[in-house]
């Protein structure tokens, strides 16, 4: 990831930004369908997403709660 940019693909901002924008999670297939990837690929950005912001928001001292959907608090 570039300095300051805790995304290693580009996917998982257009992904996580998709989320925020609907509420919390975007449709998985609309996602795929507008983005021309698999819906795995999605389901893939959107865990290696969240991985990485809490683990940029960790280093940069913020505390979080553990993470309750599976993307693993221990990031």
């Amino acid at each position: 990831p570039q300095e300051g940019y805790p995304f290693a693909e580009v996917g998982q901002r257009d992904v996580l930004l998709a989320d925020l924008a609907n509420d919390g999670q975007a449709s998985t297939g609309d996602l795929a369908s507008q983005m021309n990837i698999s819906r795995n690929a999605v389901y893939q950005a959107r865990r290696e997403g969240r991985l990485a912001l809490r683990s940029a928001l960790k280093r940069r001292g913020h505390e979080l709660p553990p993470a309750v959907d599976g993307d693993g608090g221990g990031a």
